[in-house]
């Protein structure tokens, strides 16, 4: 029994260094063992010949690990996944696009996952403006866009209001709300499910509610930009003012960009087209905003949509309906 275990023993102790952790520094010195983390610009390895090894991080010229960390970049942005090093100097994690070293300021064991109303960050904003003279006019836009990722999830709300009176009477009264759910299969590629509400007074439109979902890729460009594109149906349900509710299916294909590479500007966009299965009709919708932080956590905003509706069930209402609002806003 001793003898025909000898041969499974020996590929166990070559297989060994190959799930180590390795660590390169620019003298030449190769080091293995567990990487436990980075902290105030040292790096913490663990090893089975010396103990615990710190390590100064402006030495390490390559690093190498088999199991994913969450890692935290110079720019205030993170990431998760194993770490690889294709030119030394550099840093790989996951898929995405090598950084060098000295853009990395943390590395931490990702821990169990969080509970659901743990782990949220994103952004609240107001807008507020008026008229007095000739003409009254008040305008009031609520914004509210909470995000949660674990290391194969993300869950994100989007919340959207415009309250607009001129001379005491509604002119304009919008209302959205989207709940999307993406679930990770690999790095760059998820499905999701979402399901969405609005109301538009000044389109007419008492209420619309669409459900479905699809699959999606995600391309990090660097660890600041990042390019999705999805592809889904939905089924898609309308009552306009003095028409009967109608039941649809609908495409949809889209695209969404995020990118804070011109600090102190945060970018984000994103536009879908959305044909209606049934007929001729479709609509496009193109949202984007820019954030600058002003101070602490709060910062100054510009929002902007544009929806388009090729054949809009009320003959009375334009084809195209587009805003640009101000706000001031907190990050959280």
């Amino acid at each position: 029994m001793k003898l025909a275990l000898m041969p499974l023993l020996v590929v166990l102790i070559n297989l060994t260094p190959l799930l180590a952790d390795t660590v390169e520094l620019s003298n030449g010195d190769r080091l293995s063992g567990q990487v436990e983390g980075l902290d105030s610009a040292r790096l913490t390895l663990q090893t089975t010949y010396a103990g615990t090894v710190m390590i100064q991080w402006d030495q390490i010229e390559t690093l190498s690990t088999s199991e994913p960390f969450v890692v935290e970049f110079n720019n205030g942005e993170s990431t998760i996944g194993s770490i690889s090093s294709p030119q030394p100097g550099t840093l790989q994690i996951g898929l995405n696009s090598s950084v060098a070293v000295a853009q990395v300021v943390a590395i931490r064991k990702e821990t169990a996952v969080p509970g659901f109303i743990q782990s949220w960050e994103g952004s609240a904003d107001v807008g507020y403006t008026l008229s007095r003279g000739n003409t009254t006019i008040d305008n009031l836009s609520l914004s509210f866009q909470p995000e949660r990722k674990t290391a194969r999830t993300r869950t994100r709300i989007q919340m959207h209001s415009l309250y607009s009176v001129q001379q005491e009477e509604t002119s304009s009264n919008m209302h959205r709300l989207q709940v999307q759910f993406d679930r990770f299969v690999s790095s760059r590629t998820f499905v999701f499910v979402q399901g969405r509400a609005e109301t538009d007074e000044q389109a007419k439109l008492d209420f619309r509610t669409s459900q479905g979902g699809g699959l999606g890729m995600e391309f990090p460009i660097g660890p600041v930009t990042t390019v999705s594109i999805f592809g889904g149906m939905t089924f898609l349900q309308e009552r306009f003012e003095s028409l009967e509710r109608t039941l649809s299916g609908e495409a949809v294909a889209g695209l969404e960009f995020e990118t804070s590479r011109l600090r102190p500007l945060v970018i984000g966009t994103r536009g879908q087209i959305l044909p209606i299965l049934s007929g001729d009709r479709f609509r496009v919708e193109w949202n984007a905003n820019i954030r600058i932080p002003v101070f602490g956590g709060f910062h100054m905003g510009l929002q902007m949509f544009n929806k388009f509706d090729s054949a809009p069930p009320q003959a009375t209402i334009r084809e195209n309906d587009f805003g640009l609002l101000s706000t001031f806003g907190l990050t959280f």
